[in-house]
């Protein structure tokens, strides 16, 4: 895996209708409605989406990517194979709910990346938002 450059940001493909795009105009009648729409932008940008904070008004969602993992016994040697996928990235949006006329909109959109993007469906298919089936956004509860 490459490194990304640091200081450039990567945005979707400009040719993207503006249909797909977030914006703040946009309105829905849920959370859950707009985390779908999230979802399906992230899916045909191609990145993965982490909940990132989630009230009762309020839900925070940001590129899988986001953040970074720092080890976390000081003094001990770093012993892991895999590398973190994390890389700080900025991307993230807002979602939040007008109580007085009762519709979620987005309050905050950051759409640059610090990771190339990957939109191919040979791709995005294995990301976990994009996987078709129960249980794909993790909304399922074990009863067992």
């Amino acid at each position: 895996m490459v490194t990304p450059e640091p200081e450039r940001t990567y945005t979707h493909d400009p040719l993207l209708p503006g249909t797909i795009v977030p914006n703040e105009d946009w309105r829905f009648e849920s959370s859950g409605e707009a985390k779908e729409f999230y979802y399906n932008y992230a899916g045909t940008t191609g990145f993965d989406v982490r909940i990132t904070k989630t009230h009762k008004t309020v839900l925070e969602m940001s590129c899988n990517k986001q953040g970074h993992w720092e080890f976390y016994k000081p003094g001990e040697e770093r012993v892991r194979e895999k590398m973190s996928m994390r890389c700080e990235c900025k991307a993230f949006v807002k979602v939040k709910l007008n109580q007085k006329k009762g519709y979620w909109f987005f309050e905050r959109i950051r759409l640059e990346h610090t990771h190339p993007l990957h939109p191919s469906p040979a791709l995005t298919q294995y990301l976990r938002t994009q996987k078709k089936g129960p249980c794909s956004h993790g909304d399922c509860r074990s009863d067992a």
